[in-house]
C-alpha cells in the first residue's frame, strides 16, 4: 500500500512542487524534520576545526537554515548559532591567545598586574602636566563632555562608566580591539575580560597598542589581521566612543532620508551593540542611489536578539556587496521581516547569510509567504536567491519549482 502524507492544499499549490520534487513511490512531498545533524568537517574549512584554545565538536545541528555549533574551550563550553557568529568567536579566541601571550611575555611589565592603579597614574599626570596632556582635550571639549554625560546618564549596556572613559581606558580598549580584529562591545565575556585587563595595563604602563603588538610573534599577529570593505568603519569604531558613533549613525540615516521614528527605534535597539549598529548603517549607506532603503531599516528594527542583529548586519553587507561588486540595483523591498533587492529589469534578489537550507515544513511555509508577498509586487520578472552557504537537493527542487534560481557560497564574490 502506498503511504500518503497530507499537507494543506494552499501549501501544495503555492509551492508548485513538480514531480521531480516528490519522493519515489509517494504522491506528496516529504519534509525533513529538524534538527538535521551534520558533521563539522563537511561544512567548515579543515583549518578552523581546531585552534590553540578551542575545538569545534563534530556534531552540528541545523534547523533548516542555520547551523548551531558546539565548542570546547579552556574558558568553558560554548554554543554558537550561525557560521557568521562562529567566525566572530574564533577571531575572539585567537585574540585571547595573543593577549595571553602578552601576559606570558610580560609585555606590560608589572602594569598588567597593577593595572587597577592606572586611574591614579592618569589623574596624577593630568595634574602634573595640565597643558601638555589636556591640549587635545580642550580642542574637543564639546565632544568629550557629551560622551562623559552620556556614559553617566545612558542605560545603554555598552557604555563604560565615566571615570574609565575620563582616564583613557575606553580609548585603549577600542584601540586594542581594532588591532585584535574583534568587537570592543562583544558579549563574549572571556574576550572582554582579557581586553579590559590589557586596556588598563596599557593606560598604567603607557604602552601603545602597536608597540605591544610588535612584541608578539608576527605569525600570531598576522593571523588576527582583518582587512576589507569594513576597514574604514572599523577605524571609525576605534576612534569614536559610543555617544559619538550614535551621532554619526543618526546623521548618516537622516541624510539617506530615513524617517526620524525609524532612526530613533534603531538607535535605541540594544540588540545591536555600537559596532554592529555602525557596520549596519555603513552597509546601508553603500547602497547609494537605491530607492526605499528605509524598508531594510524597518525590518532591522524588529530585531530583539544579538544573534539576529548579526544576521541583519551581515545581510546588509551582502546586499551592499552585490550593489557595488556585481551590478547596481534599483530599490529595496520587504516581505514581512525579509528584505530584498530589486533590479531595474524586475529581478528580485534575496541575499542572505544562510548556512544550509533543507526542505523543512517551516522553510516551506516561509517560502510560501515570500512567494505570496512577491506576487503583490509589480514587474517582478525573475527571482534569485543568493546565499553564503548551500542548498540541500530537496530544498533546491522546491525553490526551483517555485521559480527561484540559486547562487551558493557567494560571500567571497560579494565581500572582498
Amino acid at each position: 500500500m502506498k503511504r500518503s502524507i497530507l499537507i494543506p492544499t494552499f501549501l501544495f499549490f503555492s509551492l508548485t512542487l513538480c514531480a521531480s520534487a516528490i519522493s519515489a513511490g509517494e504522491n506528496t512531498p516529504s519534509f525533513v524534520v529538524p534538527p538535521v545533524i551534520l558533521q563539522a568537517k563537511d561544512v567548515l574549512p579543515q583549518k578552523i576545526l581546531r585552534g590553540n584554545n578551542y575545538l569545534i565538536k563534530d556534531k552540528v545541528q541545523n534547523d533548516g537554515l542555520i547551523n548551531t555549533y558546539e565548542l570546547s574551550t579552556p574558558y568553558g563550553a560554548m554554543t554558537v548559532e550561525s557560521t557568521d557568529l562562529l567566525m566572530t568567536r574564533i577571531q575572539e579566541l585567537n585574540a585571547i591567545r595573543v593577549m595571553e601571550e602578552m601576559d606570558r611575555k610580560k609585555v606590560f611589565g608589572d602594569a598588567l598586574v597593577a593595572g587597577v592603579k592606572a586611574p591614579v597614574k592618569g589623574v596624577v599626570n593630568l595634574v602634573k602636566a595640565p597643558v601638555d596632556t589636556t591640549k587635545g582635550a580642550v580642542e574637543g571639549a564639546g565632544r568629550f563632555l557629551s560622551n562623559i554625560g552620556r556614559s553617566i546618564m545612558s542605560d545603554d549596556p555598552h557604555q563604560d562608566n565615566a571615570f574609565k572613559v575620563a582616564v583613557g581606558y575606553d580609548t585603549a580598549k577600542r584601540a586594542f580591539a581594532y588591532e585584535f580584529g574583534i568587537n570592543p562591545y562583544s558579549s563574549y565575556e572571556p574576550a572582554m575580560s582579557r581586553l579590559g585587563e590589557i586596556a588598563r595595563a596599557s593606560v598604567a604602563g603607557g604602552l601603545a597598542p602597536k608597540a605591544a603588538m610588535a612584541a608578539i610573534d608576527s605569525e600570531l599577529v598576522t593571523a588576527l589581521r582583518v582587512t576589507g570593505a569594513t576597514e574604514n568603519l572599523r577605524k571609525l569604531i576605534r576612534d569614536n566612543p559610543p555617544g559619538e558613533l550614535e551621532k554619526i549613525n543618526r546623521a548618516k540615516l537622516a541624510e539617506m532620508g530615513i524617517d526620524s521614528a525609524l532612526i530613533e527605534t534603531l538607535m535605541n535597539n540594544y540588540a545591536y551593540d555600537p559596532q554592529e549598529k555602525t557596520l549596519l548603517v555603513g552597509a546601508i549607506e553603500q547602497l547609494k542611489g537605491v530607492k526605499n532603503r528605509a524598508a531594510f531599516i524597518a525590518a532591522a528594527d524588529l530585531v530583539s536578539r544579538p544573534s539576529v542583529a548579526v544576521f541583519y548586519r551581515k545581510t546588509a553587507q551582502l546586499m551592499a556587496g552585490y550593489h557595488t561588486q556585481i551590478a547596481p540595483v534599483d530599490s529595496v523591498g520587504r516581505v514581512g521581516n525579509t528584505a530584498f533587492l530589486k533590479k531595474a529589469d524586475g529581478t528580485v534578489l534575496l541575499i542572505l547569510p544562510l548556512d544550509y537550507i533543507y526542505r523543512t515544513e517551516s522553510v516551506a511555509k516561509k517560502l510560501h509567504a515570500i512567494n505570496e508577498g512577491l506576487m503583490k509586487i509589480d514587474n517582478v520578472t525573475a527571482k534569485e536567491l543568493w546565499l553564503t552557504g548551500r542548498v540541500n537537493t530537496g530544498a533546491q527542487e522546491m525553490l526551483m519549482a517555485s521559480g527561484w534560481t540559486i547562487a551558493e557560497n557567494v560571500e567571497e564574490r560579494l565581500i572582498k
